[in-house]
């Protein structure tokens, strides 16, 4: 995720997501190890609640044909303390399979472990290339950049015997350069080769939660994150219907670390329960909302976690 994303970032959305996630990492800071239940009835974040004015009575509004597609950063793993890289993954591969969900899996193949991807593989989830060695382009050369995503696509035919290069990529760090040659440079190596560009359109900030996920700090980071992920998700539904007229398919970015592969299955099912259904990034991108941006994104000149 782009490295100007910082916490502060959620004080331009409504106050659930700000002061929920401000009050987790002030009580991860001050109050780990007292009370078992730190929040409280937290407030829920509904579609149209002006900002500043969240009450515990509120309540989420119901997508009843929301649709949202699962696409998973960093494969095989990022952020492992507790297990290997292959057995993480092999949770989240089998999570999805069991819960007949579609995912993508993008692969940053510097970091090895190819044998957690030919089973991620073998269960027939998609995978697209997430570059060689995770570089931000806005600090990287357009020669240097094309190389390194070029070399993933070299790696995961000669390691899975699978072509890449047909299918989709995603910027590391959502960072596609900012400016409009690096965008051009990009968007030609793509349909030189038949590849399509994959935004985000939900987007959290697992990763931050993710370093709060280990020993006792568990439990309490597992109800914060759940809570953040329904609060980002009606503030982007709502941006949808502010921005189309309508709800498009969202498109979830999640990271490949312990604690999407632990909670992944409480993950569906909150999505199911709001009132969503899965499907693939090749349907997803197929809404009309997406079409004219399979090559680039729709805003150079803005940060990439903002452009839907």
């Amino acid at each position: 995720m782009p490295v100007s994303r910082n916490i502060f970032r959620f004080i331009a959305l409504p106050s659930g997501p700000f002061w929920l996630t401000l009050v987790f990492f002030l009580f991860l800071g001050f109050s780990i190890g007292t009370a078992a239940e730190p929040f409280g009835e937290v407030p829920e974040v509904g579609d149209s609640r002006p900002a500043g004015q969240a009450t515990p009575t509120d309540k989420v509004t119901p997508h009843k044909a929301g649709l949202i597609a699962v696409t998973i950063d960093d494969l095989p793993c990022v952020g492992i303390r507790s297990r290997t890289p292959e057995a993480n993954l092999k949770m989240i591969a089998d999570t999805l399979v069991a819960e007949r969900v579609p995912a993508t899996g993008f692969v940053v193949t510097d970091r090895g472990h190819f044998q957690a991807l030919r089973y991620w593989q073998k269960a027939e989830l998609d995978l697209g290339n997430h570059s060689h060695s995770h570089p931000q382009y806005s600090k990287t050369s357009i020669p240097q950049y094309l190389a390194d995503l070029k070399k993933n696509l070299a790696i995961m035919q000669k390691e899975l015997g699978i072509d890449l290069s047909s299918g989709f990529f995603r910027y590391p760090y959502l960072d596609h350069g900012n400016s409009e040659e690096k965008v051009a440079a990009v968007a030609d190596f793509l349909a030189e080769r038949g590849g399509k560009l994959a935004h985000v359109s939900l987007d959290t900030v697992d990763y931050r939660f993710a370093q709060y996920y280990k020993g006792e700090k568990k439990p309490i980071a597992k109800k914060a994150y759940l809570q953040h992920l329904k609060e980002c998700t009606n503030f982007f539904s709502g941006m949808s219907r502010k921005l189309f007229g309508r709800e498009i398919p969202l498109i979830l970015l999640l990271h490949a670390n312990e604690l999407n592969a632990d909670c992944l299955p409480d993950i569906l099912a909150l999505y199911r329960s709001m009132g969503f259904h899965f499907i693939s990034l090749n349907e997803a991108v197929a809404d009309p909302a997406y079409q004219p941006y399979l090559l680039r994104p729709p805003l150079v000149k803005c940060h990439g976690d903002r452009n839907f």
